[in-house]
């Protein structure tokens, strides 16, 4: 409010306009709160329900987004937190790796930003990067050490004998191919001996965890220095983590970087996520429900939880799709999902499975250097038989069966090998079309509608037969 000295002041100007242009309506002027009155008595008969503004929906059916629930990931943080982050915290020398592995769609993502979370509790530095800001040397010691870094530390203007290896790896997107790349820092950046020497500086001075999404993408150069990089800071004891994440198909990538990392993971810490169970789903779906002050009726949530088949992308997608027909009905007191959202919901969510199937089948038929030349017809074969099997469960070698036929047929018995039959299953593993038990060998439906898809639309047409037609 204004001092009783520029009150009066007020008054007066109020009198010198009221005589030059007439009466006004000063009391809002002098007694604002007037409006709070006014407002209020407008309120009183309009119900409480009404005023009440609809809250956000809470789910997230965007890729890599952090669900409000996450469910069904309880033993991987915990492995992770007791394996690599409380070591980092408590600097001690023996510090270890993971790899989160999955077909797209898990929830890898996710449950890394989860773990940088949970890493900031911890008081661990993490530094979270996708493989696609990784494509050079130079872009990896930035990532690593900072840009100030790197100006701070002697540069190389030639190409010394620590910053070039030769190795022979496989073309990327051409099968059974291999080429002599020569791995070299950009002329201009800090030796690979440098950057390693500042690293494990800063690792020191603050441990770090180091998160790589969408590791199977890596450009192979990026990835031989960083795991080697990695592999020594480590040995010399500090306190340093590495987290790849990535699609199945990341060990075999691995490996083209001629890397030990897959094969030197501690018991526990190469991760498969698995699809959610039923018990799990349904808390995915209701306990973000219950934190907005609405609830689901277990009809409903049944429903939701039997068509997601325990995929959390499409668990985040019904979520979201029933929730925004339940935001619709909030002005008139709707606080609950009913098996009629559910059902105008649906709609939008056969449009995401079906954009979804389309996607991934796409990615099965167009498939890069595949040696097929109609694969989809063979991963409806796969398809037909795991759906087939008892328990949908189908062993490597029935799979690998299958797809020697394939090759047979169209190649040649001579011509195919085994990288060939290798290829095609790593392809179906990549795309979440069905997923491999790394203790047993078993295969599994990645999901079981797609797989239901794809045996549909891939089958091979019946062989008809030319029909004889006799004269009369």
């Amino acid at each position: 409010m204004p001092e009783p000295g520029g009150r009066r002041r007020l008054l007066r100007l109020l009198v010198v306009v009221c005589l030059e242009s007439g009466p006004v309506h000063i009391e809002p002027l002098l007694s604002p709160s007037c409006y709070a009155r006014s407002e209020q008595a407008a309120e009183s008969n309009v119900p409480a329900m009404a005023r009440e503004r609809p809250p956000k929906n809470p789910f997230k059916p965007r890729p890599g987004a952090l669900p409000p629930f996450l469910a069904g990931r309880d033993r991987e943080l915990q492995a992770v937190e007791a394996n690599i982050l409380q070591p980092l915290r408590d600097r001690e020398e023996a510090s270890s790796n993971a790899a989160l592995v999955s077909p797209r769609g898990f929830g890898k993502t996710a449950l890394s930003e989860a773990l940088r979370i949970l890493a900031g509790r911890l008081g661990v530095r993490t530094l979270d990067t996708p493989a696609s800001e990784l494509g050079s040397m130079g872009e990896l010691t930035t990532a690593t050490i900072g840009r100030k870094a790197m100006a701070q530390v002697r540069t190389t203007e030639r190409r010394g004998k620590e910053t070039k290896v030769g190795l022979r790896t496989p073309i990327s997107g051409d099968w059974g191919k291999t080429e002599e790349r020569e791995r070299t820092a950009l002329q201009g950046a800090p030796s690979v001996r440098e950057w390693e020497v500042e690293w494990e500086r800063q690792c020191r001075e603050s441990p770090l965890l180091l998160i790589v999404d969408e590791a199977h993408t890596l450009d192979l150069d990026v990835a031989y220095a960083l795991l080697n990089a990695v592999q020594s800071i480590q040995k010399r004891g500090a306190p340093l983590g590495l987290l790849l994440a990535g699609t199945p198909d990341l060990p075999h990538h691995l490996q083209g970087a001629q890397s030990t990392f897959w094969d030197r993971l501690a018991p526990g810490m190469r991760m498969g996520l698995r699809l959610l169970g039923n018990g799990e789903s349904a808390q995915a779906l209701r306990q973000p429900l219950l934190k907005m002050g609405t609830d689901i009726d277990p009809k409903a949530l049944d429903a939701m939880v039997r068509d997601a088949q325990g995929y959390p992308h499409f668990l985040q997608a019904w979520g979201h799709a029933a929730c925004n027909e339940l935001l619709e009905e909030w002005s008139s007191g709707g606080r609950k999902v009913t098996p009629t959202h559910v059902d105008a919901a649906r709609p939008a969510m056969d449009l995401e499975r079906a954009e979804l199937y389309a996607a991934r089948r796409d990615e099965l038929r167009c498939a890069k250097g595949s040696p097929l030349r109609k694969p989809l017809g063979t991963y409806a074969d796969i398809a037909a038989a795991i759906l087939s099997a008892d328990g949908q469960r189908l062993h490597l070698g029935s799979v690998e069966a299958i797809v020697e036929n394939a090759l047979a047929d169209e190649m040649g018995e001579a011509t195919f090998n085994a990288d060939h039959v290798g290829a095609v299953i790593q392809r179906g593993e990549h795309t979440g079309f069905i997923r491999r038990d790394p203790l047993t060998d078993e295969f599994h439906p990645g999901i079981s509608s797609l797989l239901s898809h794809i045996a549909k639309v891939g089958a091979k047409p019946p062989l008809q037969r030319p029909t004889k037609v006799i004269s009369g």
